[in-house]
């Protein structure tokens, strides 16, 4: 029984390296759902069965300090912030778009243990090798891949999600480049040598106008190769690379045992700190010569939009300092803190109105999790890199565990000060931590066997299918029951049925779905080719729903507006439902005094009051929030000439 299940997690654990390729057409969110359901069922095959292990066999057991106990507090301080947060079901479930919040967390820590618990150092080998071999994969089908859905970045859907798989990737060849003697593991050592070269090109090239052309069968472009390769996509993982081989380089040099070897490396790791440092800050002022580099080669409104989201996100986090508004609920802190500059056509903030993250791991932290959330979060690097440089010093393990990972870890939180992460990262990174806490813990040596009877061994499965079924099986489900849905006829019997057995499947995305469902409508009845009747059944649905959102979370600024929109169509045929549009509207702007589009829908609503001088008032603050705005330039034009009209008979009488 002992090999039997050893066997079932090893292979689980290896199956979960094919997490990033898991990719579903018919799947809302077809890149993301898919392969964090993938990742959750695997984890939870392989849990169940390591519980199993771990009651008959002591020495499989995990150790309640080193980086477990570092998670735990973690995970301990989310699911807090969650209880405690603004919107506890998306804290715990997330969307479909995301998949990150406390369940998902949940299922990486029983990873964790899992792997920590179970790997042996050979067995890190073998799997580091295989994920680099998938990452050399997925970085050619990337460079390859001709298909404009998938963004040019293979399965995973992102460049900037790729990049950070391919980081990791690269520093796991690395390791195994470093780790291996030659001759004994000669083979082992050319295929880490060969797939570290692959996967940096495959990064370093990921984007770029060159393999566009080559992809295309276009004329090569006429700029130098180092100038197209950081004026493409994934840059931030990009440059983390280089800093990272930078850093390993440097640590080498300190790292030795000859004095003025070790004086140099130190000295350069000092002066690389402060370099760093001082780039981070200039970077994010302007009149600067770093600032104006970073404006050309990243585009001043990119660059300026991220300056602006952090200002908003830093508000968010003063309103709640301590535990944060909850795991995935950064939306309503920016919504709360709202620039009006956000939708310009061009501008300091471009065209985006919403932000789910501030992409800036610091700061979504501090938002979502408050300042207990970051300490607990930075204290599992630090005491990561603290544990392997004390095993290294020592000699528990080599250069290859304390530097590389070292290296991989600064990379992976320098790119992320622009990013975020995804399950295909967040996976990796659960795995490195396991690597850790499985090379420097102290096995339990106890060998004696302790009892696993049947009514144990049927409570397990018991609880594995209620498991399995509530987070997998179900959201699944849900996921392809929204693609049904919304390729079924308006208004017919079988699509208001699909939207309600969609809803009702799972919690999982269920504001969101609720929202999507709304935002579908209201793009098809843009069309013009529906009926009262239609419209009316659509409507009455989809407000009843939208309205059981608002009831649970009264901060949903978003399901408000879905609310507002269908409310003021409605009252296009049916003037009962002014009252209803004027109330979304005006909790709206009680939610989000800034954002210009309370204020449009409430103008909209006063027009079928015909109060047309207050609808103009109304149009007269939005474009007030923000003159270049074009859209509240185009409004307010609008209903000045509506105004302008009406005031002509009386005039001339």
């Amino acid at each position: 029984m002992k090999k039997f299940l050893i066997k079932i997690i090893k292979i689980g654990l290896f199956l979960a390296l094919f997490t990033p390729f898991v990719f579903y057409k018919n799947f809302y969110f077809p890149y993301v759902g898919p392969k964090s359901l993938y990742f959750l069922g695997v984890a939870e095959i392989v849990f169940f069965a390591w519980i199993v292990l771990a009651k008959k066999y002591p020495e499989y057991r995990p150790r309640f300090k080193g980086m477990t106990l570092f998670l735990f507090l973690f995970l301990a301080v989310m699911s807090l912030s969650a209880l405690f947060g603004v919107n506890p079901s998306l804290s715990f479930w997330s969307k479909f778009e995301r998949m990150t919040g406390v369940l998902m967390w949940l299922h990486l820590f029983v990873f964790y243990l899992v792997a920590s618990s179970v790997m042996r150092k050979k067995d890190w080998s073998w799997l580091f090798g295989v994920s680099a071999g998938l990452g050399v994969l997925m970085g050619l089908l990337a460079l390859m891949d001709k298909d404009p859905t998938m963004g040019g970045a293979g399965t995973i859907g992102n460049d900037s999600f790729l990049g950070t798989y391919l980081l990791f990737n690269i520093f796991f060849a690395a390791y195994l480049f470093i780790s291996q003697k030659w001759p004994e593991n000669k083979p082992l050592k050319i295929f880490a040598a060969v797939a570290f070269f692959m996967l940096a090109l495959c990064l370093l090239l990921e984007g770029t106008q060159f393999m566009q052309s080559i992809a295309t069968g276009a004329p090569l472009p006429q700029i130098g190769l180092l100038g197209d390769v950081f004026g493409s996509g994934a840059r931030a993982a990009k440059i983390s690379f280089l800093a990272g081989m930078l850093l390993l380089g440097i640590l080498w040099l300190a790292a030795g045992k000859n004095i003025a070897r070790r004086i140099i490396g130190s000295t350069l790791l000092l002066l690389l700190f402060l370099g760093t440092f001082s780039i981070v800050i200039l970077a994010t002022r302007a009149g600067n010569p770093v600032y104006q580099k970073m404006v050309d080669k990243f585009g001043e409104s990119t660059l300026n939009t991220r300056l602006v989201v952090w200002k908003v996100a830093y508000g968010g986090f003063l309103d709640r300092p301590w535990l944060g508004s909850g795991p995935e609920n950064f939306e309503y802190a920016f919504i709360k803190h709202y620039d009006p500059c956000f939708g310009r056509a061009s501008g300091k903030c471009g065209e985006s109105v919403w932000f789910d993250r501030a992409h800036n791991i610091i700061l979504d932290t501090l938002v979502e999790t408050g300042v207990l959330g970051l300490l607990s979060y930075l204290a599992i690097f630090v005491a990561a890199i603290f544990f392997l440089w004390k095993g290294f010093f020592r000699d528990k393990i080599g250069f290859a565990e304390a530097g590389v990972i070292t290296s991989l870890f600064v990379a992976y939180f320098v790119q992320n000060l622009t990013v975020f992460d995804m399950v295909a990262s967040l996976m990796l990174l659960a795995l490195v931590l396991a690597f850790i806490e499985s090379m420097l813990a102290d096995k339990n040596k106890e060998k004696k066997e302790g009892t696993s009877g049947n009514v144990f061994i049927f409570s397990i499965v018991a609880a594995f299918l209620v498991c399995f079924f509530q987070f997998i099986v179900n959201p699944a489900s849900a996921g392809h029951s929204v693609i049904v849905a919304v390729n079924s006829p308006f208004g017919s019997v079988a699509r208001l049925n699909n939207y309600r057995t969609t809803i009702e499947l799972s919690p999982m995305g269920r504001y969101q779905i609720r929202q999507f469902f709304a935002q579908t409508f209201i793009n098809e009845e843009k069309k013009g080719e529906m009926t009262a009747e239609t419209k009316i059944k659509e409507l009455e649905l989809l407000t009843g729903e939208l309205q059981k959102s608002v009831s649970e979370v009264p901060l949903d600024y978003k399901s408000f507006f879905m609310l507002s929109q269908l409310y003021n169509d409605w009252a296009s045929f049916d003037n009962s439902k002014t009252v209803l549009a004027e109330a979304a509207s005006e909790k709206m702007i009680a939610l989000s005094p800034t954002n210009q589009k309370g204020y449009w829908l409430l103008a909209q609503v006063r027009l079928y009051q015909n109060r047309i001088n207050e609808a103009y008032d109304l149009a007269k603050k939005a474009y007030d929030l923000d003159p270049d705005n074009l859209s509240s330039v185009t409004i307010m034009e609008k209903i000045k000439a509506i105004r302008d009209a009406a005031a002509v008979p009386s005039e001339k009488k």
